[in-house]
């Protein structure tokens, strides 16, 4: 910067330059001496600015690729005043602005991220894949006027050594929000791992490591006044092609402690009243929660009587009890329960014929008009006097007038069912075939709430008291079966069950006419509906019980049942016992990779039933061994259906016997590890053949037996006794059909008498096991039968 100034004194002209190391404006005065005419004289002075640029720069250029994981800083370093010297201060002021390629990042990116001659971006806030434009606009503070901008592009980007990972909710911790009250169940994600093994998940809870962490932390909270809980997750991974390459992955989360409802109180009016008949009102005032809307739910030791709701003041109609429980939860199904007592009377009926009619008339009435709570308190109470298969039969239409829609709606159901079924005992094979009308009105609601997403809505306590109750008319109907009278057995369209120690069914059909096929034995149908109906619960259970959190046990007296919950990506098998210890199942590493594959989760619900049936019912002194053993699979949004098959099955071990001889010499096989259990594996042998006593009634009648036959094996039907004579056909087929007997030659005929024991032989000839139909009929249509007519011809035959 230079001043230069012209002066003219009468004829003479003087020049003079002035330097300065600064910008601005001076002043000058000059000597002019020897001028003949002072007056005369005239001066001016210009000033000359030289060019006055500012250098805008941010250190790395104007593209930039960054790597998350890291602080990233942004600096405007290089920056300079070209007027100063590179030692001196550059009295320069900055400001950044930032914009984002995605909407989502606006948080991140603004118009004013500061006035120093740097910016951070901590690696929270880093975004992943994405592109950032900073900008930064430079100032000189003796000059305002003069500015410079420039911009830098920054790329991020996944470190080829860091992974992305990241912590997801399982259980109480939706909306990053917690109780005390349950413990906490995070799971750890590393996304697109596809070629990565992880070896650390290295679990902090504020400041603390966890022992013994996986990818899933399950961690009781103590008391704590902190408001906050920081949790933090470090894992370490390996190539799985190349073990040398190592990466690493850190992700955080913070829960906010949440108290929930507290300090709420209940009142009800009036304080005395009729079951179904009495409206009482029941009061909640404003509880303290953070999270509203709040809402009640009404129950009687842990069953729902109505659909939960968000008023302070609700209208409802109650069975009989002395005191019911409200549950108060908040928006994070977080609850506290208030206990209110009641005096509900029951509802007086005589148990006549016009009293249950009338009743079950105004309930199908609601019903045609939707309005199911007033119909199902009025059948809770009607169900009770159900008593014969008449009544059975007016009530389940009743209940077909309108499809149940929701979970509660579903709770419902189930309860009527077993009262139903409590109030019909003993049951006869007649009655539980209508049972099963009910059994699949359960189940066809079961599939309606499951697709539409809503399994999940009805709380764990209402739901556990509805699976109870499903497993409680299980144990019913298997102890029902089990002990049936003999002369029940002889009734006309009724038959009875057998299972071999090979774990084959051999089931009796129901009686066969001319006419047509009638029903498949009337309890392997009503038991058939109730196994669909746990099929569909078991999903679920699978929203609600999740990996490393143990399994769950159900135990009746005629059957147990575990269901587990396990992660698919683990590297090694799965051995699931079954809760009675008869059976082991091994998941190999193969069957686990093709169910994560076609159930598209990485996490799976193992439900193992094992049944406690006795091979012969009609001899309860016999101790059986036998065991039947339902295997399913479920996700939170998938059930492996019954009809697919897997490429890899799994192993199954069957302990029936127990061998606790010293002297087994079984120890010094190579698998001694195995044998040391005294465990016999595989199938058992055979130590009771399998004996069919029946009887025919009418000579028109034809009795068939289903049983299965192994591969390249044969089966021996042997006849031991036989009042007439009797035409036999054996047949491997998937289908009987009665014109079978038809044709001619193509039974064997069996003498009256049997003096020796007469075998009937069938060879398969195929791999695999294929269903075999013995039919069995009267051999002279036209024979008196005056001497059976109290029980009919009598025949035995044993399957070897």
């Amino acid at each position: 910067m230079g001043c230069s100034p012209r002066g003219e004194i009468g004829g003479w002209l003087a020049r003079a330059r002035l330097f300065s190391s600064f910008g601005g404006f001076y002043s000058s005065a000059m000597d002019t001496g020897g001028c003949r005419n002072p007056e005369m004289a005239a001066y001016s002075c210009y000033l000359a600015l030289a060019s006055q640029r500012l250098f805008a720069s941010i250190r790395g250029g104007n593209y930039r690729i960054v790597f998350r994981g890291k602080s990233i800083s942004v600096s405007a370093g290089p920056s300079r005043d070209l007027s100063l010297t590179r030692a001196s201060s550059q009295h320069l002021g900055y400001k950044w602005s930032c914009t984002s390629n995605q909407k989502q990042n606006t948080k991140i990116c603004h118009q004013s991220m500061g006035t120093c001659n740097r910016v951070i971006i901590p690696a929270y806030s880093q975004p992943n894949n994405q592109t950032l434009r900073v900008m930064l606009l430079i100032r000189s503070t003796f000059d305002p006027l003069r500015t410079a901008t420039t911009k830098q592009t920054i790329v991020f980007s996944s470190s080829r050594h860091l992974i992305n990972v990241n912590i997801a909710c399982v259980s109480n911790c939706n909306g990053n929000k917690y109780t005390i009250q349950m413990p906490i169940h995070l799971k750890g994600q590393c996304l697109r791992c596809r070629n990565k093994k992880i070896t650390k998940w290295i679990w902090r809870v504020e400041s603390l490591p966890v022992e013994g962490a996986s990818k899933r932390l399950i961690f009781d909270v103590k008391e704590t006044k902190k408001r906050l809980l920081g949790i933090h997750l470090n894992v370490e991974a390996v190539n799985r092609y190349n073990p040398k390459f190592t990466y690493y992955g850190t992700s955080w989360v913070f829960l906010e402690k949440n108290m929930g409802p507290a300090d709420t109180t209940c009142t009800i009016s009036p304080r005395v009243g009729n079951a179904h008949e009495t409206q009482f009102l029941l009061h909640c005032n404003q509880s303290q929660a953070r999270f509203k809307p709040l809402q009640y739910c009404i129950g009687v030791e842990n069953f729902l009587i109505d659909e939960c709701k968000t008023d302070e003041d609700i209208q409802v109609r109650l069975p009989p009890t002395e005191h019911i429980i409200v549950m108060i939860c908040d928006h994070f199904s977080v609850c506290d329960d208030v206990t209110i007592t009641v005096e509900v009377r029951r509802l007086e009926m005589d148990g006549s014929e016009n009293t249950v009619k009338s009743a079950l008339s105004q309930a199908r009435h609601w019903l045609e008009y939707a309005d199911w709570q007033k119909s199902f308190l009025l059948l809770y109470q009607v169900a009770k006097l159900i008593k014969s298969k008449g009544r059975l039969l007016n009530f389940i239409d009743t209940l077909y007038v309108y499809q149940p829609q929701t979970t509660v709606q579903l709770a419902h159901l189930v309860r009527l069912t077993k009262r139903v079924v409590l109030s019909l005992e003993p049951l006869d094979d007649m009655e539980v075939n209508v049972v099963a009308r009910m059994l699949q009105l359960i189940s066809s609601t079961f599939k309606l709430i499951i697709n539409s997403n809503e399994l999940n809505t009805l709380m764990d306590s209402y739901y556990e008291t509805m699976v109870n109750e499903l497993c409680d008319i299980l144990n019913k109907f298997n102890s029902e079966w089990e002990y049936i009278p003999k002369s029940q057995c002889r009734a006309e369209s009724e038959s009875c069950l057998n299972i071999d120690n090979f774990r084959n069914r051999l089931e009796q059909m129901s009686t066969l006419r001319p006419q047509g096929l009638e029903h498949i034995n009337n309890w392997l149908h009503a038991h058939w509906k109730l196994s669909s109906c746990l099929f569909y619960m078991g999903m679920g259970t699978a929203r609600r019980l999740h990996p490393e959190e143990g399994p769950k046990l159900i135990e009746r007296s005629t059957f147990t049942m575990r269901l587990e919950s396990f992660d698919l990506d683990q590297d090694r098998n799965i051995e699931f016992e079954s809760a009675d210890s008869m059976h082991t199942l091994v998941f190999t590493d193969k069957l686990l990779e093709e169910l994560k594959r076609r159930l598209r989760t990485d996490e799976v619900l193992i439900s193992i039933r094992s049944h406690k049936q006795s091979q012969y019912w009609w001899y309860p002194e016999q101790e059986s061994h036998t065991q039947v053993l339902v295997v399913n699979a479920y996700t939170i949004n998938n059930i492996w259906k019954k009809s697919e098959e897997i490429a890899e099955p799994f192993q199954y071990i069957s302990k029936l016997k127990m061998n606790f001889s010293a002297g087994d010499p079984v120890n010094e096989e190579p698998s001694a590890q195995i044998s040391k259990r005294g465990i016999d594996f595989d199938d058992p042998e055979e130590d009771i053949e399998n004996v069919i006593h029946d009887f025919v009634y009418t000579p028109l009648e034809v009795r068939m037996y289903r049983t299965e036959l192994y591969g390249h094996s044969v089966l021996g039907v042997t006849f031991t006794q036989a009042d007439i004579d009797y035409c036999v056909l054996i047949r491997m087929t998937n289908i009987p059909k009665l014109i079978d007997m038809e044709k001619e030659s193509s039974t064997c005929l069996v003498k009256a008498g049997v003096l020796q024991p007469t075998t009937l032989l069938l060879r398969n000839r195929c791999e695999k096991s294929r269903p075999v139909y013995i039919y069995l009929r009267a051999a002279n249509l036209s024979e008196p039968w005056d001497n059976f007519y109290n029980s009919g011809p009598y025949f035995a035959f044993t399957l070897t």
